[in-house]
């Protein structure tokens, strides 16, 4: 993406559909990225989810003002992260040292979530 210019680069025509490949804008660093149109925010006009296909992290953007057409030559490369799932975790005992947060750790960040 180092030498993506959002300046130059085309505007995603509509409809504006799952799955399509964009590049978009990173709200923290305000780069631009890879992504994926997950989907729109239901209620919130022009706001879209993306996930970041070559980090695995997502947010939302507005998909007038932050995306853009992925130029070809940058959609010739395979996305660098892939979802994933955990199996079989085990914590200690809730009797053992940390076991209860440990428990409650991984049902708030790993239970049934990709």
């Amino acid at each position: 993406m180092e030498n993506f210019d959002p300046h130059t680069a085309d505007y995603l025509e509509k409809p504006f559909n799952k799955g399509t490949l964009c590049a978009a804008r990173f709200s923290d660093d305000e780069c631009w990225y890879r992504a994926k149109i997950i989907g729109s925010l239901p209620g919130q006009a022009g706001k879209y989810s993306v996930r970041f296909i070559d980090f695995g992290n997502t947010t939302t953007v507005n998909i007038d003002t932050e995306t853009r057409k992925l130029p070809a030559h940058l959609l010739q490369y395979e996305p660098l992260s892939y979802p994933a799932y955990f199996a079989y975790i085990s914590t200690p005992g809730k009797a053992k040292n940390f076991g209860d947060e440990a428990t409650k750790y991984v049902e708030k960040h790993a239970l049934d979530k990709k």
